[in-house]
């Protein structure tokens, strides 16, 4: 185990979401001797960040910029998992024999106790805090987090002592595990469809990043999917135990009728759940009780407000046209659709999905800037097109929806893009959403 104690260490990648964040105040715990930020951006876009920092004399910030001298005479690198392995100050470092870790590979190496670990393009997150949910009404210590805005390394002592440790793990986190040949006891895969194709070379490429999560399980340990949902080519060459949930209308309609919260892809996350806890024991009674608490999470179809009859629905977290399109057509059913969206192409992903579901379920679109928003545009019919209007940012896309807007009506934030040219992440994208409507008169 790197023992991290007066030595000198870069970070690379402070970043907004936590992770950078975490791996600042692990090092100042661990005693490191000096620690080097580096990020590309600046220090007005960092700033939320850097005032949890501390101040201390061994702490120095090179921001807007990375410096190869940043990756040379050090101990060790630890790398943001938004930072690719290609980056040539990695790979600087790495020819001059300096090892690059990780959050989820400090987290792994120093946790003994089982990890149950969720993965998946879409419902990752409200899967991960369903089973923490769950878990949590039986047992008494649960450690919930992982790609949550929230770094592992702020979890290590209480992980030690944990009973059940849940983490969701993005794709990055995954590469980050498989170079220390680690997967979590428990995997769950709750769907794959295209994303992060401007990380990744190919759509395999990122399946491929995807199937660590059970690349190094044992044949004491259990992979759960959703049957029916294309995931059997995950199964493949899994040493573990396999479980494939039943995700059919019957038992999403069950998990709907126990709380309404629960409809389409948050009732098979519920089902999955459902399958963790009962492979832990925990009584289905128990289960049941918990799942009547379930509020959806921030910035997926969360219901913000509702001004005049019409209802503001923010979905921020539909970065992937093929989650919108889902997401369209599931709050189609609720009222006419006003739909928000647009922003930024991820690289080559499939606008045409969520330009069908435009055509058949969007009474209304008004499109944020970006290329992505091109790229809908260019896949809708000469008769959609005319639903389409641009909006040179949020507020003015919340004004004219609304302006637009009739009693019984839904206006959704759903980009299927992502969102850096116009906000800091899609949280930032969601506040603004909210923020917006906050303006509206009443």
């Amino acid at each position: 185990m790197f023992s991290f104690r007066g030595k000198r260490i870069t970070v690379i990648g402070l970043g907004l979401h936590g992770g950078g964040l975490g791996a600042v105040r692990f090092l100042l715990r661990e005693g490191a001797r000096e620690i080097c930020i580096t990020d590309l951006r600046d220090r007005k876009t960092l700033a939320p960040t850097m005032r949890r920092i501390p101040r201390r004399s061994n702490i120095r910030y090179v921001l807007g910029k990375h410096r190869f001298k940043d990756f040379e005479n050090r101990d060790a690198i630890i790398k943001n998992p938004g930072v690719p392995y290609s980056s040539p100050y990695l790979r600087h470092a790495r020819k001059r024999g300096i090892p690059v870790l990780t959050d989820i590979s400090i987290f792994f190496e120093r946790v003994e106790r089982p990890i149950i670990g969720v993965t998946g393009t879409k419902g990752k997150s409200t899967t991960t805090a369903l089973i923490a949910l769950l878990l949590r009404s039986h047992f008494k210590r649960v450690v919930y987090g992982g790609n949550i805005r929230k770094s592992v390394l702020d979890l290590l002592d209480e992980a030690q002592k944990a009973d059940c440790i849940v983490l969701e793990l993005s794709s990055f986190q995954l590469e980050d595990l498989a170079l220390i040949r680690k997967s979590p006891q428990i995997a769950v895969i709750t769907s794959f469809s295209p994303d992060h194709l401007n990380r990744y070379r190919s759509l395999a490429e990122y399946k491929k990043a995807k199937t660590y999560i059970t690349r190094f399980q044992q044949p004491g340990d259990c992979v759960i999917i959703p049957r029916g949902r294309g995931l059997q080519g995950f199964l493949a060459h899994v040493k573990a135990k396999k479980i494939q949930v039943a995700a059919e209308s019957k038992q999403r309609a069950s998990m709907s009728k126990l709380n309404p919260a629960l409809v389409a892809h948050m009732a098979d996350a519920a089902l999955l759940a459902l399958s963790v806890a009962k492979l832990l024991k925990v009584p289905l009674s128990k289960c049941k009780r918990a799942l009547r608490k379930f509020k959806p999470l921030e910035g997926r179809m969360q219901l913000i407000r509702v001004k005049r009859g019409v209802r503001f629905v923010n979905d921020t977290s539909a970065t992937t046209p093929t989650a919108a399109a889902a997401d369209v057509a599931i709050m189609a059913r609720r009222g006419a659709i006003i739909l928000i969206a647009g922003g930024v192409d991820k690289g080559g992903m499939p606008f045409g999905i969520l330009a069908r579901a435009i055509e058949r379920h969007a009474a209304r679109v008004y499109l944020l800037p970006g290329d992505a928003s091109d790229q809908i545009t260019s896949h809708l019919k000469n008769e959609a097109q005319k639903k389409v209007t641009s909006a040179a940012s949020m507020g003015e896309a919340v004004r004219k929806a609304f302006g637009a807007a009739e009693y019984g009506d839904i206006i959704l934030l759903s980009p299927g893009a992502a969102s850096f040219n116009l906000f800091h992440h899609e949280f930032h994208r969601g506040n603004e959403f909210k923020r917006a409507v906050d303006k509206l008169p009443t």
